[in-house]
């Protein structure tokens, strides 16, 4: 439960780690609930919609391993599908798509067989064929080269980068609608028309290249060709960016067939609207990698691909570099990528978030029999604070928002002040906090509405006219030592031991171990007094 009062107070609320080791479960939420020392079963909740719950990637995992073990061969229709909801029996990749492929190594994989793959998906709302398609597209790819994977990947989950490194494709629609008049030789008017006709541009600019008619074929595009050239146009700035971007779209499509252009000017977007979510392709990808590996040696079981499933996506919470970690599977395999892509400070961790619960003793009820910690949940941005020390006695912080935003800049008063709250000893860490707006004449905390009111980047710290306090409440990495597989408990032991309260700008989030439900609502109501 989350209970609000006036301004400046604290809200009430259960909260749990990011990465928490006891409980495993998530949603879209801060709030949760810690359990300080027994284990919780795994829970893997949903991300968003298109997200799948545990029973469904279990049984994915099933039908995963059968179609390894009986549908290998199986050839299916490779006929356009006719609508959204039409109905398939495609568990692989048909034929004629992974025969657009050529896994020799060195060879560049056709943006028009993703694009095909793409067609697929969006044809069909089950969840467990969307992941077989991808997995069978990732497994063909894979034969090609380390390279050719991961930009496959990324273009499969709509990114030209990491999150953290803030660079985001997201091109207005203006700019689109010009490359497409150009491309396809129309009016703008007439796209415009088409544009709110079909309510989707990537529809307005297939039926624009359907009807084209070219006087030489181009050069196909590769998917390696799309996505340096995504990177380019998200990178370009400056006065004459527009005309730039305008150029760089406009030659995509020349070269684009009708299916090819729909999709890249959705990706352009930032929506492909296919119901392809990131972890539906982090499952595939893990599924595509034990196949890869065992080769010849027969099909993984079902627990097999649920374990390797489970292990990526831990190890892309920790460390959200597809590019390493992909790496990293070539040189060590799907089974070991965890013992060499590690929590790394400067590396943002994916947070855990909550499931909410109505009522206190729905929160008893999903934990009864377990010791469990209760919090305050605190009204303001949560904010995880990286440090380190190197040898050479230079220093890094980096502040990293729930969604692995960089806000190093919008926070340089709590970077100034680590060393006041962190003792000497300690070298490095990654504190999970909750940043509020703080007022340190009457030390007391401010409205959210105050903190958004402060500046996204601030040049220098007498710019800031909202004060900031930090309230840690976890501590997942310490003097070079991750600490998230280690209960709750002890990790809040650690944190009060190296890092201490410091008036108006860093304390402890006011917690309580307890078993009794009578005793969360009296906590609850203490928090919102």
């Amino acid at each position: 439960p989350n209970s609000v009062g006036s301004a400046g107070r604290e809200r009430r609320a259960f909260k749990r780690s990011a990465v928490d080791s006891d409980d495993d479960s998530n949603s879209d939420s801060d709030a949760s609930t810690h359990l300080s020392e027994s284990e919780a079963k795994k829970d893997d909740g949903d991300e968003s919609s298109t997200e799948m719950s545990s029973s469904d990637e279990e049984q994915m995992s099933q039908k995963a391993a059968a179609a390894a073990k009986k549908l290998s061969k199986t050839q299916i229709s490779s006929k356009k599908p006719a609508a959204k909801k039409a109905k398939t029996n495609a568990l692989v990749v048909p034929k004629t798509v992974v025969e657009l492929i050529n896994t020799k190594e060195g060879k560049q994989v056709p943006f028009l067989a993703l694009c095909k793959v793409f067609e697929f998906i969006e044809a069909t709302t089950k969840r467990l064929e969307i992941t077989a398609l991808t997995k069978d597209l990732l497994l063909q790819v894979m034969k090609v080269g380390r390279q050719q994977l991961t930009t496959t990947v990324m273009l499969c989950i709509n990114k030209v980068a990491p999150d953290h490194e803030g660079i985001e494709l997201g091109i207005g629609e203006s700019i689109l609608m010009k490359a497409i008049a150009s491309a396809t030789g129309r009016q703008i008017a007439k796209v415009k028309q088409d544009r709110q006709e079909l309510g989707d541009l990537g529809m307005v600019v297939q039926r624009g290249k359907t009807n084209q008619r070219t006087m030489f074929k181009p050069q196909p595009l590769s998917v390696t060709k799309v996505f340096n050239t995504f990177k380019e146009i998200a990178l370009t700035s400056g006065s004459s960016s527009i005309q730039k971007k305008t150029g760089l779209i406009t030659g995509l499509l020349a070269a684009c067939s009708d299916i090819e252009a729909k999709y890249l000017i959705r990706s352009l977007e930032g929506r492909l609207r296919i119901g392809l979510a990131e972890s539906t392709v982090q499952v595939a990808l893990a599924q595509a990698a034990l196949l890869y590996e065992r080769g010849d040696m027969g099909a993984p079981e079902a627990e097999d691909f649920q374990q390797a499933s489970e292990n990526l996506k831990q190890v892309l919470s920790e460390f959200p570099i597809y590019a390493n970690v992909i790496d990293s599977i070539y040189e060590h395999g799907i089974s070991d990528v965890a013992n060499h892509c590690m929590l790394t400070p400067t590396l943002p961790v994916k947070p855990m978030l909550a499931k909410i619960e109505k009522a206190a003793d729905d929160i008893l009820r999903r934990f009864e029999g377990k010791p469990f910690t209760c919090e305050f949940k605190y009204d303001g941005e949560r904010s995880q604070i990286h440090y380190v020390r190197r040898d050479d006695g230079s220093e890094e912080c980096v502040i990293f928002s729930r969604n692995a935003e960089n806000n190093t800049g919008k926070y340089p008063d709590i970077a100034s002040s680590i060393k006041e709250f962190a003792k000497p000893s300690v070298t490095s860490f990654i504190l999970d906090c909750e940043a509020v707006a703080w007022d340190r004449a009457t030390g007391k905390i401010r409205s959210f509405q105050t903190l958004s009111s402060r500046k996204k980047k601030v040049a220098d710290e007498s710019e800031i006219t909202v004060g900031v306090c930090c309230f840690a409440f976890d501590l997942l990495f310490l003097n070079g030592e991750p600490l998230i597989r280690m209960p709750l408990r002890k990790r809040r032991e650690l944190m009060r031991e190296h890092f201490l309260p410091v008036p108006n700008k860093f304390q402890f989030a006011i917690s309580k171990d307890l078993t009794e439900v009578e005793d969360i609502q009296e906590f609850l109501e203490k928090s919102v007094a």
